[in-house]
């Protein structure tokens, strides 16, 4: 065995106490440093100290993130936190231009490409009573959004992906309610292809207010979960595109959002949007967080 001298003594005691901590703490983030044990060769180790799981901001309206918060609630490396960055409104002129749109029965499609669309055309339909509409939404989360029955929703959950598959022949008439922001994808595809489309902007979309805590916790965050390109303008407007932090993104529209605006790493997405890819598109990024800092 090597002779320790009386430095190498004292720091191997040093090193001894460390690790009697580090077992008493419990696992935890792993920090290189380098200790000298013998006098004549130095020995790096590695000792454990406290770190808490990667932070996620969740970025929806209120209300609207606690589908992805639960979905998320079992994995231990992940702690979200929620930072609003849009809100919903609509006035009473939208409003009325829905509800005359609805008193007109000769609708072939009734289209509707977001959670919010699907709630308003319901709040119209309720007021107009309305009746024998033939709805089509984009996915799962949207037609999940309203009590109204959903006759078609397209293989994937896009509006490029629902103005191909969408079964309407040339000549039919499609009342496509939408946000004020949405864009001209769908309609464009479908006039396209010779059908009739008739858009209501029904509602619209305006940046959520941040107290001094909720840049706290946008600051904190390592992953920012991002829903629509408005959520993305307004998180880049007030802290700009952060080096280092993760988008993760609902869908494609979004990440080219991320990526215009500069994000680097550049956006993540799943190939099929969804809340369930979404949350798999985060726990990826939240495990590679994890690695770069050797947790």
């Amino acid at each position: 065995l090597p002779v320790l001298s009386r430095a190498g003594k004292k720091m191997a005691r040093s090193f001894r106490l460390l690790s009697l901590l580090a077992v008493a703490w419990g696992p935890r983030r792993a920090v290189g440093f380098v200790a000298a044990g013998a006098p004549r060769r130095q020995q790096r180790v590695r000792v454990v100290v406290e770190c808490g799981p990667v932070v996620v901001a969740l970025t929806r309206e209120i209300g609207k993130n606690d589908g992805l918060r639960e979905e998320l609630a079992t994995d231990e490396r992940v702690s979200t936190v929620e930072v609003p960055c849009v809100a919903q409104t609509r006035d009473g002129a939208m409003e009325a231009a829905l509800d005359a749109a609805l008193t007109d029965s000769s609708w072939d499609w009734v289209v509707v490409t977001s959670p919010e669309a699907a709630k308003t055309l319901s709040d119209a339909v309720e007021r107009t009573r309305a009746h024998s509409l033939r709805i089509a939404t984009v996915g799962a989360a949207t037609a999940r959004a309203t009590d109204l029955v959903s006759a078609f929703s397209p293989s994937k959950a896009t509006a490029k992906t629902l103005a191909a598959e969408l079964p309407a022949e040339p000549g039919e008439r499609v009342l496509y309610p939408a946000s004020k922001l949405a864009a001209v994808t769908l309609e464009e595809r479908l006039t396209a292809r010779g059908v009739h489309v008739h858009r209501v902007d029904a509602y619209t979309t305006v940046p959520a207010s941040w107290a001094d805590a909720d840049y706290a916790l946008a600051k904190s965050a390592a992953v920012v979960a991002f829903a629509s390109p408005s959520a993305v303008d307004v998180w880049v407007e007030r802290l700009g595109a952060q080096t280092g932090v993760r988008p993760a993104c609902i869908g494609e529209t979004t990440a080219l959002a991320c990526d215009a605006a500069g994000f680097d790493p550049v956006a993540r997405f799943p190939e099929k949007p969804g809340l369930l890819g979404w949350a798999a598109v985060v726990r990826q990024l939240a495990g590679e967080c994890l690695c770069e800092s050797g947790r």
